[in-house]
């Protein structure tokens, strides 16, 4: 196998994981939305509200991990 035969395959598979991180992206985008929306829909206890935050703030990090791998792969 020569060298553009490997970049071939390289490109191909850095175009697949971006695709795929993209779709990720775009479930953790809904389920960020869920999570903002059940905190301001419901009137809960503290610990309920800081919980959300928590999920929020974890997928927000997630999120901008699977943007920066994209801007690898295709960069």
């Amino acid at each position: 196998m020569n060298d553009s035969q490997l970049l071939e395959i390289r490109d191909e598979w850095c175009r697949q994981m971006a695709r795929q991180a993209m779709r990720d992206a775009k479930e953790i985008d809904a389920r960020i939305t869920a999570a903002r929306a059940n905190r301001l829909a419901r009137q809960s206890s503290p610990e309920v509200t800081h919980a959300l935050d928590m999920e929020i703030a974890m997928l927000q990090r997630i999120r901008e991990e699977l943007e920066s791998d994209v801007e690898d792969w295709v960069g």
